[in-house]
């Protein structure tokens, strides 16, 4: 997975969770609910939900403020971004991510509180921030801890799908994402697919991650049971192709049923590492049926077997990345998929295979301990470039 562009601002703190809501992403923030835009940007939602507005005003007086906050401190940033939040909050991010920004000293950073599936459990809370990517700035100061009881953090369940978080007196609920379906709608599954689980995008945007058993591939496919936050155009080269006006993500028309898999994500989008940075780091955690996923994963690749658990982690914290998409840059590069797919006479399996840009799955590496969620910063290959190191945890 990957570090990602979160939501929350000095004096006001502004924290976010994704919310697809009337076909458009919404944010939750500490003192009500807003319309997800650039960082650093607040907005307003009429009474009965109908309106949103991004208010610059509400921005300039988010960077020009002047706060004490010591961002040296992870402990410290921890504390102030947890007393921010509002007593109870819903996370949408099916990887169970918070994510939050704010501006210190004329400086925006991004974060995330995360309860993670492999240790949430035990009594422990993930927590990162750094200085928000952009294309002209990449700064890799990354601010990572683990929190746990010797921290002097609680972490308390509550139910399947909700924690309490304790932390220097304050306490904050977190819901996590339980409104999904754990099996697949009709339609969704052709004969060789095995459903993996639903998933919930920081982008506001819903996909099933299935796996076809005889390509040995990997497909996001789109969630339509629910308004889709996004509209989709048809791309100038292909009508088999659709692309997104607000995400950016292209989809293929799947010529054998009525479903639309993910082909493409903007790569300036991965580049900033921001909310549109497309699902790989957003699996089903809290869906997956016992062994479904590694045993997937093996399937794909038997040199994995007896090296990764349930959630494809190895035992140093890397976990294995599934992104069968192309990090395009233009339009014109998605006509590769077309062209498989319009190539002729195959098989279904070669059919699916044309939805794949490389390797259906690539590994996340970890040069150190500092677990899944955070500390570890990984390098990604797509479409022959070679990424950046980011942090995993978004």
């Amino acid at each position: 997975m990957i570090v990602r562009y979160g939501a929350a601002i000095a004096a006001p703190v502004r924290l976010f969770a994704i919310v697809a809501f009337l076909g458009v992403a919404f944010s939750v923030v500490a003192v009500g609910t807003a319309v997800a835009g650039a960082p650093g940007e607040t907005t307003s939602v009429g009474a009965d939900g109908s309106e949103a507005l991004s208010l610059n005003e509400s921005y300039v007086d988010s960077v020009r403020a002047n706060t004490a906050l010591k961002t040296d401190s992870v402990e410290s940033v921890f504390a102030y971004v947890l007393s921010s939040l509002k007593s109870e909050v819903f996370v949408y991010p099916t990887e169970n991510y918070y994510y939050f920004d704010f501006v210190q000293d004329g400086i925006d950073y991004t974060g995330n509180i995360r309860l993670s599936v492999v240790d949430r459990d035990k009594g422990f809370v993930h927590f990162n921030f750094y200085k928000t990517f952009t294309r002209w700035r990449r700064d890799l100061d990354y601010r990572y801890r683990k929190f746990g009881p010797d921290d002097g953090v609680t972490v308390e369940k509550r139910g399947d799908f909700l924690y309490a978080v304790s932390y220097r007196g304050v306490e904050r609920v977190f819901h996590l994402n339980d409104r999904l379906p754990r099996k697949a709608p009709k339609g969704v599954l052709g004969p060789d697919d095995r459903y993996i689980g639903p998933i919930f995008d920081e982008s506001g945007i819903r996909f099933f991650l299935v796996y076809n058993k005889a390509a040995k591939v990997f497909h996001y496919i789109l969630d339509e049971t629910v308004p889709v936050a996004d509209q989709l155009y048809p791309s100038q080269f292909s009508d088999a192709i659709l692309m997104g006006w607000r995400t950016g993500f292209a989809f293929y028309k799947d010529g054998n049923l009525d479903r639309k898999i993910l082909i493409g994500v903007y790569e300036e989008n991965s580049n900033t590492n921001n909310f549109l940075d497309g699902p790989f780091d957003q699996l089903p955690d809290n869906y997956l049926a016992a062994g479904a996923l590694r045993d997937a994963l093996i399937d794909m690749d038997p040199s994995l077997t007896n090296k990764i658990d349930a959630f494809g982690f190895w035992s140093n914290d890397a976990r294995y990345l599934i992104g069968p998409y192309l990090y395009y840059s233009s339009e014109d590069q998605l006509l590769m998929f077309d062209n498989c797919a319009r190539s002729g006479e195959m098989t279904a399996p070669d059919y699916y295979r044309c939805f794949v840009a490389e390797d259906p799955a690539s590994p996340v590496s970890s040069d150190d301990d500092e677990t899944q969620d955070g500390g570890r910063d990984s390098e990604r290959d797509t479409g022959g470039k070679t990424k950046i190191p980011i942090p995993r945890a978004k």
